[in-house]
């Protein structure tokens, strides 16, 4: 009878072990949600009942850049449902210049030379 219960412990310990290894991956794709949805809140300035999922992909992109230090890039993107070529696609048009920065800003000019009142 002891080499049954001695045969039963390698196979508990096991699923203890299987079971604890689910846990702690559940335990980061939690916190990987909860940091989700608080970046979603605190740097997109969105209402805190919003979905994720429903972002634009630049916001996407902008959360992604903000967690990325905290989590994998790849987790973030799959969490957040954003293809790596349009996570790209983003970055590389963030970092673009503005080609119309002289046109806002003569009418920012026109707007403040008319005392606020421009018009449409």
């Amino acid at each position: 009878m002891a080499d049954k219960a001695d045969k039963r412990l390698p196979d508990e310990s096991d699923m203890l072990l299987a079971k604890i290894e689910e846990l702690k991956c559940q335990i980061k794709k939690l916190e990987l949600e909860k940091d989700i949805l608080e970046g979603t809140v605190e740097i997109l300035k969105k209402d805190p009942g919003v979905d994720p999922k429903n972002l634009t992909n630049k916001e996407k992109t902008d959360l992604v850049d903000a967690l990325k230090n905290k989590h994998p890039v790849k987790e973030l993107l799959v969490c957040l449902r954003l293809a790596r070529s349009s996570y790209f696609y983003h970055r590389k048009i963030m970092q673009l210049p503005d080609k119309y920065k002289g046109l806002r800003c003569r009418i920012i000019e026109l707007f403040e030379e008319n005392n606020r009142r421009y018009g449409y």
